[in-house]
């Protein structure tokens, strides 16, 4: 199993996903699951700009520039969701 994932793929598609089906449901689950994910992502943003690489290894909470994947300004900037979960829990880490 690869654990290189895109940051900005599951940021958008799983992390949102847990925090509408949170808003829509209530049921806190959903938001404790964002916020595991979100955890596993972080490492992708210890960069010296704080501009996220755009892979992450999940397994080994290991971020690097993948195949000249590096950064990609159309995705840094949509983090939406990382807003959000500030906002849910307070930790201005996200």
């Amino acid at each position: 199993m690869n654990a290189e994932v895109s940051v900005f793929e599951v940021n958008i598609r799983f992390i949102g996903g847990l925090l509408a089906a949170y808003y829509l449901s209530g049921q806190e689950v959903f938001k404790l699951k964002a916020v595991q994910l979100a955890e596993k992502l972080l490492p992708a943003f210890n960069t010296p700009t704080g501009i996220p690489w755009a892979m992450v290894n999940l397994k080994r909470a290991l971020s690097n520039w993948v195949k000249a994947a590096g950064s990609i300004p159309a995705e840094f900037g949509t983090y939406m969701e990382f807003v959000h979960l500030t906002y849910l829990i307070g930790n201005l880490a996200y």
